[in-house]
């Protein structure tokens, strides 16, 4: 439901062959899969029995923007169940931030513990005492690999297979519209573990288009929270006049980027494109202000979370795939829905869940 595979291995031979014209070629066929909406959700095997009446998930929720969807996902996903979610925020700036909120989880009798963003060596002794406990830990967005009782992280949603599709989508969007010819700028903030490995897989990506530029932008969390991440944009545009394309790896690094762009007089000479695109971009994905984005389903990858708990609740196994991929629709001026806002999932998400779950709608 991913679409088919847009990303290349980071560290992968990724050596450019044929002409431009060719590899913009190949990349629109690799994008073919990328432009129509998923219908139907990515997990297909029902519960073996009704879900437990009562139990408890603690959400360890980083303080930026994005995260509220997922943190509206999991309230619609506990309640349906009858569960009670507790959420935790965290400033993603601390290093002991992640590792403090998972004990409080523990100290507090967790059923589950949730983390988006992060990744185990950050957990540090958090995630001890989870595996300790007994409690299982599911990631969102990180570079873990599931280990289950050996490492203490169960599932991990939209990990490092699901951001590789997404930005290298994106990566052959920039390929395709430029003819095999793009010169990009890829802001991004590798202090996030799986940010990191969204650069290497954008890296990896424009290698194979010989005729193509990357010019990496690597800003830091407190650029984000402190408004800096406009002024580096627009001084290395300044630098690399021939940039034509700004790529963002999340939608929250737009935010003043426009009037920056505006007030430097660049706005016009760059197409600037987003993964994790906000409801709110949708927008302006429609008016033409953002080339193009991919949409990252933060209520549905919650629902997905809270599947992963309930299978472990019952003893059966989880489908690593199905629960780490994610659908990676691109909008456009062409393809984004009407009216534009949040792509919250597969339409009726909700409902097919609720049937694997054997609850009554």
């Amino acid at each position: 439901m991913a679409g088919c595979s847009n990303a290349i291995e980071p560290g992968a031979d990724g050596g450019a062959v044929g002409t431009a014209a060719q590899v913009a070629s190949d990349a629109a066929k690799r994008l073919s899969d990328n432009e129509t909406l998923p219908t139907t959700i990515g997990i297909t095997e029902p519960l073996g029995e009704a879900p437990a009446a009562s139990r408890t998930v603690y959400w360890i929720a980083p303080n930026i923007e994005v995260i509220q969807a997922q943190t509206e996902g999991f309230e619609d996903a506990t309640d349906t169940l009858g569960w009670t979610l507790v959420t935790l925020p965290v400033d993603s700036a601390d290093p002991q931030a992640y590792a403090s909120a998972m004990k409080q989880a523990v100290s507090q009798n967790a059923d589950f513990i949730v983390a988006s963003g992060a990744s185990a060596d950050v957990y540090g002794d958090g995630l001890d005492a989870a595996r300790s406990a007994g409690i299982p830990v599911i990631d969102e967005y990180s570079t873990d690999e599931p280990g289950g009782e050996d490492n203490g992280i169960y599932a991990n949603v939209g990990g490092t297979a699901y951001v590789e599709e997404q930005v290298g989508a994106l990566a052959d969007w920039v390929i395709a519209d430029s003819g095999g010819t793009g010169k990009v700028a890829f802001v991004n903030i590798p202090d996030f573990p799986i940010l990191k490995a969204a650069g290497e897989a954008v890296s990896a990506q424009l290698a194979t288009c010989a005729d193509c530029t990357l010019v990496p932008i690597d800003a830091s969390v407190a650029d984000l929270t402190g408004g800096g991440i406009p002024q580096l944009v627009v001084s290395t545009l300044q630098s690399n006049p021939d940039v034509e394309y700004v790529y963002l790896s999340f939608g929250d690094l737009y935010s003043g980027l426009d009037s920056a762009l505006e007030g430097a007089g660049l706005r016009d000479k760059v197409k600037v494109l987003t993964a994790t695109l906000s409801p709110s971009q949708s927008a302006l994905v429609a008016s033409g202000e953002i080339a193009a984005g991919v949409p990252n389903p933060q209520r549905y990858a919650s629902w997905v979370a809270v599947d992963a708990m309930l299978r472990l609740d019952q003893g059966m196994e989880i489908d690593q795939d199905e629960h780490t991929l994610l659908p990676v629709p691109i909008f456009t001026q062409d393809t984004v829905p009407s009216p534009p806002g949040e792509w919250a999932g597969p339409e009726g998400y909700e409902a097919q869940f609720a049937a694997l779950w054997s609850l009554e709608q």
